[in-house]
């Protein structure tokens, strides 16, 4: 997916949350994607094999640093499902 829909891409939707998530840290939320349908959609190709890579390693302490804004993945996932985020915030 491409930003622009350029180079025979499929565009990413945009998200415009409204709202500031003070989490820091996508390692701690990996292991809920599943819990957030169609988030891929959301973001640019290269970040989303790198998210679904640190999702396979069991332990926290483990996973890799993802290069990629915390606040907007989070306020993402919030938007896509505030229930299931708040039960993960807990």
């Amino acid at each position: 997916m491409t930003k622009d829909g350029d180079i025979g891409g499929l565009k990413y939707l945009e998200h415009k949350p409204g709202f500031l998530i003070k989490e820091n840290s996508i390692k701690y939320w990996v292991d809920h994607l599943n819990d957030f349908p169609e988030w891929e959609k959301y973001l640019p190709d290269q970040y989303i094999p790198k998210i679904k890579d640190a999702a396979l390693v069991h332990n926290v302490k483990d996973r890799a640093y993802v290069n990629f804004d915390a606040q907007f993945l989070l306020s993402l996932f919030r938007s896509l499902n505030v229930n299931k985020y708040n039960e993960i915030l807990r």
